[in-house]
């Protein structure tokens, strides 16, 4: 579903604040290169992947150069001639080549074992990245919201100022009774409260956001640019809900969580039966003869006693697996139960948008109405102010409800799996 109306092309403006301009693109690029979670996350990913590497090696030869040196001295005394010392030296060069040629299926286990923790760990690093990126978009908007906000305080202090002014006005003439002076003097006040609070907010949420990004430049604001947002959204409840099931990347990471520990499992088992190998090595040395050693040997074993220590890593495994299958049971039902929550947020919010518009041109009419009544005589200054409530509140209401819809889309696409925008950039 692309685009609707107020969300499909919503602009978010930015206000003449005093400062350096930061794009949302810009945003997204210092968090990708800054964000200490996004370093852990690739990290995990190295880590994971050498995991796999060390793992593979093992069905390779091992060469393993060797040299050696030795200075031996020996003193030994004799009351006849004296004392004599022996000094002896030697250096020794090998090259030793070991290889596992077969065995009962150890190797393959770990090595299938770590390629499905490389995948659960990309998974789950993709996950922590879309997370991160639509912390930055959703404390990017918040910003954008306390700016506009702060905007419409700003205004609303105007509008509060030219009303008080207005009754002072009209009880100079004698068109009014003196005490509405203190009502629209509160009222100018109250308005001059909210441009602080507003103020606060604006910059609480810009020290948040450069945080989160890591921005370094030493400035109070960073001036938020205007950007568009065009996102593909599940238009059903249950396309949603099959699309998170299927590609969510934390499901994915579970699942093959799953995998690597069912490998694991396998390679206890192993260990508590019947165990056979078959090793080729090839020693060479140069130093200080020459010479060639060979030697292949067949290995076979069975843990008759141990302790139970074979048997209770299987019981271990084995447990580590139903664990890991009941937690992506829950995993996939919390899943779904936050698809479904997110949706019917996202929808509930579309329509919010739409009807606080309406509000806001009901409240807008019915101000003037009530002010140009006020100038002819017509009503009192009490229906002015709440009027001027009404507004006042109806603006409010539609900035809130349209930056709540734009974050509840980012966060239906999150829940879904579904791209975020600069994600994939």
């Amino acid at each position: 579903m692309k685009g609707f109306g107020l969300l499909g092309t919503i602009v978010l403006a930015a206000s003449s604040w005093a400062g350096e301009s930061l794009t949302l693109e810009e945003a997204l690029k210092l968090a990708k290169t800054n964000n200490g979670t996004l370093k852990a996350a690739a990290s995990d990913i190295k880590a994971a992947t050498a995991r796999k590497a060390q793992a593979t090696s093992a069905l390779f030869p091992s060469l393993t150069p060797a040299f050696s040196f030795s200075k031996t001295k020996n003193e030994q005394g004799n009351s006849t001639i004296g004392g004599t010392t022996f000094e002896f030296e030697q250096t020794a060069t090998q090259a030793r080549i070991n290889w596992r040629i077969l065995d009962s299926g150890e190797r393959l286990t770990q090595i299938r074992s770590a390629r499905e923790g490389e995948a659960a760990q990309v998974a789950q690093s993709r996950q922590t990245y879309r997370q991160v990126i639509f912390g930055v978009h959703q404390q990017y908007i918040e910003t954008l919201r306390a700016q506009e906000l702060e905007s419409l305080a700003d205004y609303q202090f105007k509008r509060a100022e030219t009303v008080l002014e207005q009754t002072k006005a009209r009880v100079n003439v004698g068109d009014a009774a003196r005490r509405e002076i203190l009502q629209a003097q509160a009222d100018t006040l109250n308005a001059s409260v909210n441009v602080i609070t507003a103020k606060n907010r604006v910059d609480t949420n810009a020290a948040t956001l450069k945080s989160q990004i890591g921005l370094q430049k030493d400035f109070e604001r960073p001036v938020l640019s205007p950007y568009k947002v065009e996102i593909d959204s599940p238009a059903e409840l249950s396309k949603a809900v099959e699309v998170g099931m299927t590609i969510r990347p934390d499901l994915i990471a579970r699942r093959r969580n799953i995998g690597s520990t069912q490998q694991s499992l396998r390679s206890a088992q192993i260990g508590a039966s019947l165990q056979w190998s078959l090793d080729y090595t090839d020693t060479t040395f140069f130093t200080p003869t020459n010479g060639n050693n060979q030697n292949i040997s067949f290995l076979l074993s069975y843990p008759l006693f141990d302790g139970g220590n074979a048997r209770s890593g299987v019981a271990i495994q084995r447990a580590n697996l139903e664990s890991a299958t009941a937690t992506l049971t829950q995993a996939e039902r919390d899943a779904r139960s936050e698809i479904e929550s997110a949706f019917i947020t996202f929808s509930q919010n579309k329509s919010r948008a739409e009807a606080a518009e309406k509000a806001l041109e009901a409240a807008k009419l019915n101000f003037e109405a009530t002010t140009e009544s006020r100038r002819l005589g017509a009503s009192d200054l009490i229906e002015v102010l709440t009027a001027q409530v009404s507004l006042a509140t109806a603006e409010s209401n539609r900035i809130d409800a349209k930056y709540d819809l734009l974050i509840s889309q980012l966060r239906l696409q999150l829940a879904t799996g579904m791209p975020i925008p600069g994600e994939d950039n």
